[in-house]
């Protein structure tokens, strides 16, 4: 599961490797896609080496999906605001990753097929990167 997700952070995060998908969305996703996301905006769908992920805009807001080989979803990503990441683990990261020694760079929410959700926040100083990841309850833990 965590390599899953780090490979999903890594494509939200660049997806410069990317291409865009030609052939490679079945009719199982696109279906699927178009119900859940029913009024999903500037979609563009891109293929990975072992996944499909889907970028639109769904009421004003950037998002991600993310779709196995067979069709089946995997999870969705969307940016997520610093301040809206549970008390106790802003306390943490202000703490442990304070400014200006640290430069928030993403902060992101991911939601796995069976809605656990998990944040994601990655932080750059001069001599390092730092990912944490965080759970609806607020604990933090090295992540990358």
């Amino acid at each position: 599961m965590k390599k899953l997700v780090f490979t999903l952070m890594i494509a939200v995060a660049c997806s410069a490797g990317a291409f865009a998908a030609t052939g490679s969305v079945n009719t199982k996703m696109s279906t699927h896609f178009s119900k859940t996301f029913a009024h999903a905006k500037d979609v563009m769908w891109v293929s990975g080496s072992s996944f499909v992920k889907v970028n639109f805009v769904l009421d004003g807001e950037k998002m991600s999906a993310f779709y196995d080989e067979s069709g089946d979803l995997l999870a969705t990503s969307r940016t997520f605001a610093f301040d809206k990441l549970p008390k106790q683990a802003l306390a943490t990261l202000m703490d442990e990753y304070a400014f200006p020694a640290y430069q928030l760079t993403d902060c992101i929410e991911i939601k796995n097929a069976n809605g656990e959700i998990r944040y994601y926040v990655s932080f750059e100083s001069d001599n390092s990167n730092a990912v944490v990841e965080i759970n609806p309850n607020g604990e933090v833990s090295q992540f990358a």
